[in-house]
């Protein structure tokens, strides 16, 4: 959703973080064989501008990715946001 790691490659506008969420609690719980988040943010504004959610569960924090693209919430909004736990926003804070 948004912007792409591939859109934005060589741009410095943009920061792309990549992390295997294989060994995060949510996903260790759930026994997840691989997980994975990729997030885009626009350097400058800190708004979250694309993402990739690779899991059996994506959709949960795709929803709430997205919602964040869409109101243009830049990421340290984000993470004041308190969400449920374990559950995979529950642990943005390691990657936004």
């Amino acid at each position: 959703m948004g912007l792409s790691p591939a859109e934005v490659a060589g741009d410095a506008r943009y920061i792309v973080k990549t992390e295997n969420t294989t060994h995060w609690y949510t996903y260790n719980r759930t026994q997840e064989s691989f997980a994975s988040v990729t997030v885009v943010e626009e350097r400058a504004t800190k708004l979250i501008v694309g993402a990739i959610v690779v899991s059996s569960s994506a959709e949960s924090l795709v929803n709430l990715l997205t919602l964040a693209i869409n109101t243009k919430t830049p990421a340290d909004q984000v993470l004041k946001m308190i969400f449920a736990y374990p559950s995979e926003a529950s642990d943005l804070d390691y990657l936004v």
